[in-house]
C-alpha cells in the first residue's frame, strides 16, 4: 500500500505543484459546509466524497492503477474545484453591504485567485511560439517522419521518446516499438526492453556500469521482430565518425544524421 500511496502522490504533485488551488478548494469546502446550509448537501458533501474516492491509495491501487494507469492524473479534472471556489467567492461577495464593498471584495478575491495559480504559458513547452510546420510539432520529428516513409511504406522503428510521441501523429503508417509515453509496446519485446531501461529519458549509449543493457541483445530483438530503424539523439562527432562505435559493434548500420538524431538500420 505504501508503494501505491507514493505512486499516487507522485501524480498528485505532478498535477498540483506550482499552484495552491487544491488547498483553496479544501478551504472553500470547509467554508461552505459551515456557512451555507443549502450547499452543504448539494455541493460540499458530494464534492468531498468524490475527492476521497479519487484520491486515496486504496482506490488507486485496486481501481485506478488497474483501469486507467498513467492517465490517472486526468481524474483530477473531475474534481469540482472551479465551481466550489466560484460559489464560495460569490457567497463572500454577497456579504458586502453596499456596491463599493462588493467591488472591493471582487478585486480582493480576484487577486487572491490569481496569486493562487500560475501562468501556464511562461514555460518553454507551453509558451506560444510560431509554428515551424503545418503539424505544429517539433521540426526534427517532421523531418525524420518524412524521411522514414520516403524510404519505406510502413517503416518499423524504435525511436527516442522525444520523437516517439510525435511520429505517428505525422505519419500513422509508421510502426513503433513504444509510443507517446512508452505505452503501447504491443507485446514487442524490443520496445519493452528499451523502455524498461530508458523510460522517458533519452536513448543513449554512454550508460553507467550499474545499468544492465546489452546492445547486442537489443539488436537481436529488433532483428527478430523485423524492426527497420533505431533512432536516437547523436552528436556532431558521432556523425563525423559515421556512427556510434557501440552501436556499430552491436550490428547496427549507421545511415544518416537528421536534426541531431542518428538513424541506424537494424539489418545490414
Amino acid at each position: 500500500m505504501r508503494a501505491a500511496y507514493n505512486e499516487m502522490m507522485g501524480w498528485f504533485h505532478n498535477g498540483f505543484d506550482g499552484n495552491a488551488y487544491f488547498i483553496l478548494y479544501l478551504i472553500c469546502l470547509v467554508y461552505l459546509f459551515i456557512t451555507d446550509e443549502d450547499k452543504r448537501f448539494k455541493l460540499v458533501v458530494p464534492s468531498f466524497l468524490l475527492t476521497v474516492f479519487l484520491i486515496n491509495p486504496i482506490c488507486y491501487r485496486y481501481i485506478w492503477a488497474k483501469t486507467i494507469g498513467y492517465s490517472y492524473w486526468r481524474l483530477f479534472w473531475v474534481l469540482p474545484i472551479i465551481p466550489v471556489v466560484a460559489v464560495t467567492f460569490v457567497n463572500i461577495i454577497s456579504l458586502g453591504k453596499n456596491s463599493w464593498q462588493k467591488y472591493a471584495l471582487v478585486l480582493l478575491l480576484s487577486f487572491f485567485a490569481l496569486r493562487s495559480g500560475c501562468y501556464l504559458y511562461k514555460y518553454p513547452e507551453t509558451a506560444f511560439v510560431k509554428a515551424n510546420n503545418a503539424y505544429k510539432l517539433p521540426q526534427p520529428a517532421v523531418d525524420i517522419a518524412d524521411y522514414l516513409v520516403d524510404k519505406k511504406d510502413r517503416p518499423r522503428v524504435i525511436a527516442d521518446i522525444s520523437l516517439a510521441r510525435y511520429l505517428r501523429q505525422i505519419h500513422p503508417e509508421i510502426e513503433q516499438g513504444f509510443g507517446r509515453w512508452g505505452q503501447g509496446c504491443n507485446n514487442y519485446v524490443s520496445g519493452a526492453y528499451f523502455f524498461n531501461i530508458f523510460r522517458e529519458g533519452p536513448i543513449r549509449t554512454d550508460l553507467g556500469e550499474d545499468v544492465k543493457f546489452d546492445w547486442n541483445l537489443a539488436h537481436n530483438y529488433m532483428l527478430e521482430e523485423k524492426f527497420d530503424y533505431l533512432i536516437l539523439p547523436t552528436s556532431d562527432d558521432v556523425a563525423k565518425n559515421n556512427g556510434d562505435k557501440i552501436l556499430l559493434d552491436a550490428g547496427f548500420k549507421y545511415i544518416t544524421n537528421i536534426d541531431g538524431y542518428g538513424i541506424y538500420s537494424v539489418a545490414n
